[in-house]
């Protein structure tokens, strides 16, 4: 039974860093730390607009 539960206890981080990864490139795109605020669609819809002018400027 151990064996079994050690199983799933390591694919649990594995999955966690491959979606950090994401979550970074797309923060990172914006220039957004991912402490801003959590993740929010409708913030995000008004930082690509400050985030485009900024990255441009």
């Amino acid at each position: 039974m151990a064996e079994i539960h050690s199983k799933p206890l390591e694919h649990v981080p594995g999955a966690k860093a491959s979606r950090d990864d994401v979550s970074s490139q797309v923060y990172g795109m914006s220039g957004i730390p991912l402490a801003y605020d959590g993740y929010h669609p409708e913030r995000e819809q008004a930082s690509q607009d400050v985030g485009i002018g900024s990255d441009g400027g």
